[in-house]
């Protein structure tokens, strides 16, 4: 992929585009992919133009039953037992 540097963007702008990630829980970099997408007219049917990668698309996605389940799942990784390290 490529990337691109803006200069001298006004600052109104770019609150306002901080202010708009900051709302939706995204960076600043996916926020302004997703409004080059939509301002060029590429934006996919799923809402975003961007595709998503990494963890983000994984991210709040739990229930809170299912958040609960897993750390008790998981509980005992926290654990030392003593008997591994003699």
């Amino acid at each position: 992929m490529k990337s691109m540097t803006v200069h001298k963007m006004d600052d109104l702008l770019v609150e306002a585009i901080k202010s708009r990630a900051e709302e939706k829980g995204e960076s600043i970099n996916a926020m302004m992919k997703e409004l080059l997408a939509k301002a060029v007219g590429i934006e996919s049917s799923s809402g975003s133009g961007v595709q998503q990668t990494g963890y983000r698309r994984f991210l709040g996605r739990w229930t809170e039953d299912q958040a609960a389940e897993f750390e008790q799942a998981t509980a005992d990784f926290n654990a030392l037992d003593e008997s591994d390290w003699i």
